[in-house]
């Protein structure tokens, strides 16, 4: 926004933001009639959005508009995606092989005016596709075996390969534990190569040196439930490592005004635990998660020490099936994150790891259906705690004097009601 005074008037040359968002999706599904047991399921989609942006001039004193140029389109891209797989075409009950391919086809525009791509208009052309295969042996009533191969092609990287391999036993009626590992390879998409997202409340760009991210993951799940007489309840286990070279990642490149742009991530490492309990009796149902994540990442040859946040959620609702009337209660405890900030007080490497603090949020629901549910009414409050902002080194100052820093997170609290008509 800049002011200009001309004599007695100010004006003020002001830029207004319009994004237009298209989607088209169709699913289809088929049994061919010589294999009736083979099926094919197939998705098509198409999705076009395009940013536009205006300028107009406004005379302060006056307050009226005074002229407004013509819209101009500084950032669009069309997608084309499409998957689909073949299953079951092989008559055998201790086999089965599936097979798919999977297409990504995307155009995008950036205009000049975003200062980049030195000072040119750019039209890029993403063509990402990859066919996979995986088949599953039944050794046993209660032992299952899933290997899987998946090969990745692109205009823009060399062809990359995955492969997966997942045991499944079934302890009993009740239980089952399964065990994963698996590798991943993924593209920079257009987005993250070349998105120029800046108004008046956000500034998010693009960087189209990114390089694809390599993965390396392993599972351990355990799952048990007993969905008998009127105490119903289920309870899972699970503890995930994953492991991945050049990650892509939002950093913050400029504290004050804040910018964030994505970069890679040299080395990043991660070990999630968590469990979940749900459970039901009668009118009352209830479920409680806790996850506790170690994340070590470094812009260097070697990730740092592990850094350790804890979440939480749960939820209580009770229903009166009589009166069509439900309360509920939702909360969720979000322990404290890490994100690079560009710092160039820093010698060496200018990104530091900035933190930032943990924060509960509480909500509560009534709703309530009438006529037949036809008409529903719901009411309720949310972020109770009046959360509006927590401190944040990444976002201002230095590596000496960011922890006065903070980062706004939400309005506060606030008041809702609804009505809806169900026909």
């Amino acid at each position: 926004m800049v002011a200009v005074d001309f004599g007695f008037h100010i004006f003020k040359i002001i830029q207004s933001f319009l994004a237009t968002f298209y989607l088209f999706f169709i699913e289809i599904e088929i049994q061919p009639i010589i294999w009736q047991k083979t099926k094919f399921f197939g998705d098509l989609s198409y999705q076009k959005q395009v940013r536009d942006k205006q300028n107009y001039h406004y005379d302060v004193p006056a307050r009226n508009e005074v002229s407004r140029d013509e819209k101009k389109q500084y950032f669009s891209t069309e997608s084309w995606y499409s998957r689909g797989t073949l299953s079951n075409f092989l008559n055998n009950k201790n086999f089965d092989l599936q097979t798919g391919y999977e297409a990504d086809y995307t155009q995008g525009y950036a205009d000049a005016t975003s200062g980049l791509y030195n000072q040119k208009n750019i039209v890029r052309k993403f063509l990402n596709g990859a066919v996979f295969a995986s088949s599953e042996f039944k050794m046993a009533d209660d032992w299952y075996l899933r290997a899987g191969v998946r090969a990745n092609f692109s205009n823009r990287f060399k062809s990359l390969f995955n492969y997966s391999f997942t045991a499944k036993h079934r302890l009993n009626e009740h239980s089952n534990f399964r065990a994963v590992v698996g590798t991943a390879y993924r593209y920079p998409t257009f987005t993250e190569n070349y998105t120029y997202f800046v108004d008046s409340n956000h500034d998010v760009r693009g960087n189209e040196n990114l390089r694809a991210e390599k993965s390396l993951s392993g599972s351990l799940l355990y799952d048990i439930h007993n969905d008998n007489g009127t105490f119903k309840w289920n309870l899972d286990a699970r503890t995930t490592y994953l492991q991945v070279t050049d990650r892509i990642d939002l950093a913050v490149v400029n504290p004050s005004p804040l910018k964030y742009q994505y970069i890679n991530i040299n080395h990043f490492q991660s070990w999630l635990s968590a469990i979940n309990a749900k459970f039901s009796i009668e009118n009352l149902s209830a479920n409680a998660g806790f996850s506790i994540i170690g994340v070590a990442k470094s812009m260097e040859d070697s990730p740092e020490d592990y850094r350790y946040s804890p979440e939480a959620n749960a939820a209580i609702s009770y229903t009166v099936p009589n009166w069509g009337f439900t309360s509920s209660v939702f909360y969720k405890y979000t322990g404290k994150s890490t994100e690079y900030v560009y710092d160039p007080s820093v010698k060496g490497n200018p990104y530091r790891l900035g933190e930032r603090a943990a924060f509960s949020m509480l909500d509560a629901t009534l709703n309530q259906y009438l006529f037949k549910k036809t008409v529903e009414i719901s009411a309720g409050v949310r972020n109770i705690f009046n959360v509006t902002e927590v401190a944040n080194t990444a976002v201002a100052g230095t590596a000496h004097n960011a922890a006065s820093a903070t980062q706004g997170l939400f309005y506060g609290r606030s008041w809702f009601a609804k009505m809806a008509f169900n026909f």
